[in-house]
C-alpha cells in the first residue's frame, strides 16, 4: 500500500462525504459511497479526516471494484493478520475500530444485512502505559521560553500556561474566541473568577475555571492582540486565525529550548498532564470528566493506575521501625 495511493483515496472520500451532506442515494461505485455516508455523519472533521484515513488504508488493502456485500470475515481477519504484522496493537486497535463503526453503520442504512466486523476482536496493548506526559518542573520550565517582551512571546507564554492549566485540546484552544472567557463575581464582594467556556467534541461546551496564576499571561496577551476582523482568540502576527500546525511548532521551538524530550512535545502531552495532576490531587474521575469533556469515564481509568502508583511509592518510603525487621516478616 503506498502513501500516494492512500492519499488519493483520503481526499476522494472526504469529497464523498462532503457531496453526501446533500445527497444520499447510492452510485456506482458503492464502497466510497457509503463511506461517504457514513463520513457525513460524523460531525468533528478532526474525527471525519481520521476516519477517513483508516478506511481509505483498507480499501487500498481490499480493493474499491467489489460490493460491501461481497466483504466477509475471513476478508477483514486476513487483513487484521497483516496488520499485526506491520503495526502496533495500538495501531491496529484503532484501524479496526475505524471499520466496525463502518459496517455497523452500513447495516443501520440496510447496506448489507449481516456485519462482517462483528465478531472481529483486537487485543489491547500488552503494557498499560502510563500516557507521555510533562511534569510540573517541566511545565514550569516550558512556560518560561517564551520571550514576553514581544507579542508573539506573550502570546505562546499564555497558550503554554493555559494548555495544561485546562485539559483542552490543540482544536478547542484555536477554536478560543475573545468572549470565550467570561467573569464571575461571587458573592459578598468576593473576587470575581475567570472561567474559559470550551467547545468541544460534537459541539458539547464546557466551563472551566482559570487559575489566577494563568491570568496575567492571558491579560499581556489580549493588551497586544492585533485587531482583526475575526474574534478568535489567538492570532498569527498578521492577525490570521492560528492554525494546529502552528501550535504544535511553538511547543517544539520552546520545548527544545526548555531542554524537553522530544516524545513530549505533542499538545496533548499536556492534557494528560492535567488529568494526572488532578488524579494525583486525588480529584473523583466524574469531576476530570466534565473538566476534560471525555465522553466514558473508562478512558481516564488510565490515571487512576498513575495515582495508585504514587501513593504506592509513598508507602514504600516510610521509616522502619522496627530494628528486627528481616527476622519478623509477617508476610512471606
Amino acid at each position: 500500500m503506498q502513501d500516494k495511493i492512500i492519499a488519493v483515496d483520503v481526499n476522494q472520500l472526504l469529497k464523498s462525504s462532503q457531496m453526501n451532506k446533500m445527497r444520499l442515494d447510492c452510485s456506482s461505485n458503492e464502497i466510497y459511497d457509503v463511506a461517504g455516508q457514513f463520513l457525513a455523519n460524523i460531525p468533528v472533521y478532526k474525527t471525519r479526516e481520521t476516519y477517513a484515513r483508516e478506511l481509505a488504508f483498507f480499501i487500498s488493502w481490499y480493493g474499491s471494484d467489489s460490493g460491501i456485500a461481497d466483504i466477509k470475515f475471513e476478508d477483514l481477519l486476513k487483513y487484521k493478520v497483516s496488520l499485526d504484522s506491520n503495526y502496533s496493537s495500538a495501531t491496529v486497535m484503532k484501524k479496526i475500530a475505524a471499520l466496525k463503526s463502518f459496517f455497523r453503520f452500513a447495516k443501520r442504512i440496510k447496506v448489507i444485512t449481516d456485519n462482517p466486523a462483528e465478531e472481529l476482536r483486537v487485543k489491547g496493548p500488552i503494557e498499560n502505559r502510563i500516557p507521555t506526559h510533562l511534569t510540573v518542573e517541566e511545565i514550569r520550565r516550558l512556560i518560561k521560553m517564551p520571550d514576553r517582551r514581544t507579542m508573539l512571546g506573550k502570546r505562546d507564554a499564555a497558550i503554554l500556561c493555559l494548555l495544561p492549566n485546562t485539559g483542552m485540546r490543540r482544536e478547542e484552544l484555536i477554536k478560543l474566541k475573545v468572549g470565550s472567557f467570561i467573569h464571575r463575581t461571587g458573592k459578598y464582594k468576593q473576587k470575581s473568577k475567570v472561567y474559559v467556556k470550551i467547545l468541544g467534541k460534537g459541539n458539547k461546551e464546557r466551563m472551566v475555571m482559570m487559575h489566577e496564576e494563568i491570568l496575567p499571561y492571558l491579560e499581556d496577551w489580549i493588551k497586544v492582540r492585533p485587531e482583526s476582523s475575526h474574534d478568535f482568540f489567538f492570532t498569527t502576527a498578521d492577525a490570521e486565525p492560528l492554525s494546529a500546525k502552528a501550535v504544535r511548532y511553538l511547543i517544539h521551538k520552546h520545548g527544545r529550548a526548555a531542554g524537553i524530550p522530544e516524545e513530549k512535545l505533542h499538545p496533548h502531552s499536556f492534557r494528560h498532564s492535567f488529568c494526572i495532576n488532578l488524579a494525583r490531587a486525588e480529584v473523583p474521575l466524574h469531576v476530570i470528566q466534565e473538566l476534560t469533556g471525555h465522553k466514558t469515564l473508562n478512558t481516564l481509568r488510565i490515571y487512576l493506575k498513575v495515582a495508585q502508583e504514587e501513593t504506592d511509592k509513598a508507602i514504600a518510603k516510610l521509616p522502619t521501625w522496627n530494628k528486627n525487621r528481616k527476622e519478623q516478616q509477617v508476610f512471606t
